[in-house]
């Protein structure tokens, strides 16, 4: 596939390229789907209610539930089938033996659901407690975050909080940012009671959470034994720790529009667009492979066909996505390419995949490791 660099506005919804002889045919959306908590089947939107409360919120959203630590026991084949068809248990012996100690199951008390199986010093944060963390940013700065969704994940495992906070960002008059800062809370060990802040591309709707460096974008309490005492707001200390929250949240919506602009004013060619995305879903042996044969992609055998094809769809991505008639032949257009076809063509398990992904996992790594590569940090 050729790039053109200086093409103003195309918006392909159907594009076919070849690699290895195969064809390859891409269809993206005409318009750009909302956030992914925005139009979540697990969340509930609250753009539309502007003054409502947090408890408010959590009532609502059915987050007010309590989780407990219940003991695990080590039981044998017979006791398991027992209990797994409602038989009596006949002349099961147990001992101290049979506790597992080193760790407990997270409880949802409403429903005796198991949410989790976490290490005995894991210190439960009620879903109330975790998020009466928003409130206090409003107290110490006197911002309000515009609470606009709330859900659950799975069986309420993982929750989360997304918020506006402060005011829109412009890289370009047609071009402006969204700030929001997203509350996650987790009951089965896999993560923490979190707050992080995460620039929103109205245009295309894509998340562009990550990390500048020496300027952080999240703020983390993890479940420890004394998790709840470093969450209690009487605390002097707890205090000016959320009033840095609101200072760091500002800090970085500065510092973010300063990089994307220094990005936005970097020129590239289309040799450093190939190599650009090949690099970045490349694994480094491969990348070599790519190199030594003069970035002919279709040459290389040790790479796989799927692999090829994903590097032709983020190109593809990069020239024809959603909103990418903006910034043509910039750093900051590829790195638009990539959360495009992250957030807009890329298919998803569910909405909850995603959601993790984005936030979280590999499509968070992959946001990363491309900004990383264009700043030079990798």
């Amino acid at each position: 596939m050729e790039i053109s660099l200086n093409n103003p506005s195309v918006v392909a919804v159907e594009n076919n390229t070849t690699v290895d002889n195969k064809s390859i045919v891409s269809i993206r959306p005409s318009e750009a789907k909302p956030v992914v908590w925005q139009r979540s089947t697990f969340g509930n939107s609250y753009a539309d209610r502007p003054d409502i409360t947090i408890q408010e919120v959590i009532e609502d959203s059915h987050l007010d539930y309590n989780v407990v630590k219940q003991h695990l026991v080590r039981v044998n084949d017979q006791a398991y089938d027992a209990i797994l068809h409602g038989n009596p248990l006949v002349g099961l012996q147990l001992s101290k033996d049979n506790i597992i100690s080193s760790h407990c199951a997270t409880v949802d008390e409403r429903n005796d659901k198991t949410l989790g199986v976490v290490g005995s010093e894991y210190g439960v944060v009620q879903n109330t407690k975790a998020f009466e963390f928003i409130n206090f940013i409003e107290k110490v700065s006197g911002v309000a975050p515009k609470i606009e969704t709330a859900g659950r994940l799975g069986n309420g495992e993982r929750i989360f909080i997304t918020a506006r906070l402060g005011e829109d960002s412009f890289l370009s008059p047609q071009d402006s940012i969204k700030n929001y800062v997203v509350f996650t809370n987790s009951h089965d060990g896999s993560g923490a009671v979190m707050a992080f802040f995460t620039p929103v591309r109205v245009i295309c709707q894509n998340t562009l959470n990550m990390a500048i460096r020496e300027c952080p974008n999240k703020v983390v309490f993890k479940h420890t034994k004394h998790v709840n005492t470093r969450l209690d707001w009487e605390i002097e200390e707890n205090r000016k720790k959320a009033l840095e929250v609101f200072s760091q949240s500002v800090k970085f919506s500065a510092k973010f529009i300063e990089r994307m602009k220094g990005l936005q004013g970097e020129k590239v060619d289309a040799k450093y667009v190939e190599d650009f995305t090949a690099q970045l879903l490349l694994q480094p042996a491969q990348f070599k492979l790519y190199q030594q044969a003069d970035g002919k992609l279709d040459s290389v055998e040790e790479i796989a066909t799927r692999t090829k094809n994903s590097i032709m769809a983020l190109r593809d991505s990069i020239e024809n996505g959603i909103g990418q008639q903006f910034d043509r032949g910039t750093k900051l257009w590829l790195i638009n390419g990539v959360t495009t076809m992250l957030h807009n063509e890329s298919k998803w398990r569910n909405e909850e995949s995603e959601f993790s992904a984005l936030m979280e996992g590999s499509g968070l790594k992959k946001v990363q490791k491309a900004y990383d590569l264009l700043t030079k940090i990798a």
